[in-house]
């Protein structure tokens, strides 16, 4: 998340959920192997996914 928090101060920069969206949209998208591992082992990091999730729980919904 820090990554991407960094990248989304850049000017003109995509919020960091965007940004993070974009790349698991590559992931599933992509098919390739390396690909294929770095979307499991983020979906299997338990410490991102709580961390995503603590977030998610801060994002007012209309």
């Amino acid at each position: 998340m820090d990554y991407f928090k960094k990248r989304a101060e850049e000017p003109n920069a995509a919020p960091y959920q965007t940004q993070i969206n974009n790349e698991l949209r590559k992931v599933m998208e992509n098919g390739s192997t390396e690909t294929a591992r770095v979307g499991r082992d983020i979906l299997n990091d338990n410490k991102f996914l709580k961390a995503l999730n603590k977030k998610l729980e801060t994002i007012n919904v209309d």
